[in-house]
């Protein structure tokens, strides 16, 4: 990360709370430039085109285009739905992000106890 990457981080994180001292002023919009393409990691949402950094399931942070609501690596991102990464079922939910699936239940009826004899 550069020197300058990182006082932009260092600043971003700083200048909420003083435009919140300031009243009614509102937080800087801080817009990316000649930065990495949706599907690339990132660290900071400044690092991408679209301004959007966020996690995968697989541990890392992707580039999300806009129009899409999860980070997908290599792509546009991914639209909510479920998805299987590395054979574990994740679920893309509109203003979550990923997480893992709910698991399913073990039967739809009623459970009935198993019965056993002795002979």
């Amino acid at each position: 990360m550069t020197a300058a990457r990182l006082l932009l981080a260092a600043t971003l994180l700083l200048l909420p709370g003083a435009a919140a001292l300031a009243g009614d002023a509102r937080a800087p919009l801080v817009l990316a430039s000649d930065n990495k393409k949706a599907g690339s990691e990132c660290l900071l949402d400044t690092d991408c085109e679209d301004n959007r950094c966020s996690p995968y399931p697989d541990g890392k942070r992707y580039c999300v285009a806009i129009g899409k609501t999860c980070s997908a690596p290599g792509a546009d991102g991914a639209s909510p739905g479920k998805q299987a990464v590395k054979g574990v079922c994740f679920e893309c939910v509109r203003g979550m992000g990923w997480r893992a699936c709910p698991s399913a239940p073990a039967t739809t009826g009623a459970i009935r106890p198993t019965e056993t004899r002795n002979r």
